[in-house]
């Protein structure tokens, strides 16, 4: 089947890398991906066969573009990335683009705004040909993340209660350096070896790693702790995107455990909880406002504080 050509442009490069990566990594994916980081380069890239997903805040320049008809070319469909203060009833009056435009949340998961694509963008013949490769249709898992600074024995806790909230189809991983257990046998050292060769059908092959407890999966964390630092990023985000397109669970939660997140892993989570006490809620706080020095916006708006002595069945 012929591809489509997705024009994406984000000031953002690594915003972008990773999204070009997780598209182009999808088994049957129907998108040529070319990236750009300002509106001008994308507007001399334009063609009538393409669909261009911009920016939010890029949006006047290139519907100036557009209005004025300066451009040749231009794209059959325009997708927004919100940033989250766009305000699309103003832009939308302002001005006459002539072209079928969409808005999206910039700061879902890529797996959720892969889907927004084939659903919007595709026939239903690719949809099903590329939704195929996934096992079954729709096939997108909630990632959920749980850090606590200094809360050893209350996050674990209050993971593995979220954690059965969500069974059955849900697996917890714990990504702790210093677990308090250690007589458990098979461990996430075990799938190291395994993520570090990017094997394909890795997700297949983690049954016999995992332990069981009323109906929950757990990969228990490294039996060494040195192990976790032996992965790359790029390692990490292989792993955990095929366990997003080709495993069983519905759910996935990753226990980050008493150290600072890799911050590309929580741009994968929908969702990261941050369990404190009133001794502790500081910490949380100034993880908090590290996020918002270091600009990262996206994951700043995935946090939710919550109140230590754990989570209710069914309430989240």
């Amino acid at each position: 089947m012929k591809k489509v050509n997705l024009h994406i442009c984000d000031p953002d490069e690594l915003y972008l890398a990773r999204l070009d990566g997780f598209i182009q990594h999808r088994e049957r994916s129907p998108f040529n991906v070319m990236t750009y980081t300002t509106a001008d380069s994308a507007c001399r890239a334009a063609e009538d066969s393409g669909i261009l997903l911009l920016n939010s805040d890029l949006y006047d320049p290139v519907a100036r573009k557009i209005s004025a008809g300066d451009m040749d070319k231009v794209w059959r469909r325009l997708i927004l990335l919100n940033e989250g203060d766009f305000d699309w009833e103003s832009a939308k009056d302002t001005y006459d683009s002539g072209i079928e435009i969409d808005i999206t949340d910039k700061y879902q998961s890529a797996g959720q705004l892969y889907a927004f694509l084939l659903d919007t963008c595709i026939d239903p013949a690719q949809q099903r040909y590329a939704k195929g490769a996934l096992g079954k249709e729709d096939h997108f898992v909630q990632l959920l993340g749980v850090f606590a600074p200094g809360e050893y024995t209350r996050r674990e806790a209050f993971a593995l209660e979220l954690a059965k909230s969500h069974v059955p189809d849900c697996l917890y991983i714990s990504f702790e350096e210093l677990s308090l257990n250690t007589s458990m046998g098979c461990s996430l050292s075990d799938m190291i070896v395994l993520i570090k060769e990017k094997q394909e059908g890795i997700s297949g092959k983690m049954e016999s790693y995992l332990t069981h407890e009323d109906g929950l999966d757990i990969l228990p964390p490294a039996a060494c702790p040195y192990d976790l630092m032996e992965v790359s990023e790029d390692e990490w985000l292989f792993w955990l995107e095929q366990l997003m397109t080709h495993s069983k669970y519905k759910t996935i939660i990753l226990d980050f455990g008493g150290t600072l997140p890799n911050i590309a892993l929580m741009e994968l989570c929908a969702k990261i909880y941050l369990p404190y006490t009133p001794q502790t809620e500081e910490k949380s706080r100034r993880f908090e406002s590290l996020l918002d020095f270091m600009g990262k916006k996206d994951v700043l708006n995935k946090l939710e504080l919550k109140l230590s002595g754990g989570v209710h069945h069914g309430l989240l």
